[in-house]
């Protein structure tokens, strides 16, 4: 049997966990990550915990339980929060997935917007990128792994100006060999790697 239930956190630390709920489908795409997603809660605006356990900028997770294990299939930050259309008996809240960060934010280090990457390993391209991000932006959430970012043996030369993370993270995928995807997990792990020739289960 499994479970589905959302938990709410902020900064890291467990705020609310709701076991009742409705959601629509959300998107994942390839090369991008988890997108769009509102979730229904059957609770009065009023009572549910606005602004304290659950507001704008906190982390919503969707986990599944399969006999005991806690699998994440979403996690995006809470954009909006607002009490249903029909009535104030329940609670919507909307969320975008993580990779919203990527862009709306500028590839930079410590001001400078300017990078001229020559002729150099298309995968420590795409970490240079990324461990900017992070060391630029206190609350980054994506990252990436040894085993999640590999390398392609395809050096390149390129070039960026006032890019987003994400515009600057496309231009490097766009120059990979064509068998090649990214994608960022509900995890909010960066992957990049090789297309199987055989299907993953």
């Amino acid at each position: 049997m499994k479970h589905v239930y959302i938990k709410v956190y902020n900064s890291g630390v467990l705020q609310r966990v709701f076991y009742d709920f409705t959601f629509s489908s959300f998107t994942e795409v390839l090369h991008g990550g988890l997108g769009f997603c509102s979730v229904v809660i059957p609770e009065k605006f009023d009572d549910f915990g606005y602004g304290t356990q659950v507001a704008n900028d906190y982390e919503l997770r969707i986990i599944v339980n399969r006999g005991g294990e806690d699998v994440t299939v979403y996690s995006g930050r809470i954009e909006e929060i607002e009490a249903g259309v029909t009535d104030k008996e329940s609670v919507i809240i909307h969320c975008y997935g993580y990779t919203i960060e990527l862009a709306n934010n500028i590839h930079e280090d410590a001001g400078k917007v300017k990078f001229n990457y020559s002729s150099q390993e298309l995968s420590d391209i795409l970490r240079d990128i990324l461990d900017k991000h992070a060391a630029s932006l206190a609350t980054a959430k994506v990252t990436y792994t040894a085993s999640s970012l590999l390398d392609t043996s395809t050096n390149i030369s390129f070039k960026t100006f006032a890019s987003t993370v994400l515009e600057a993270l496309q231009s490097v995928i766009q120059r990979a060999p064509s068998n090649w995807y990214s994608r960022v997990d509900a995890d909010n792990v960066f992957h990049f790697r090789e297309i199987s020739a055989t299907p993953d289960h």
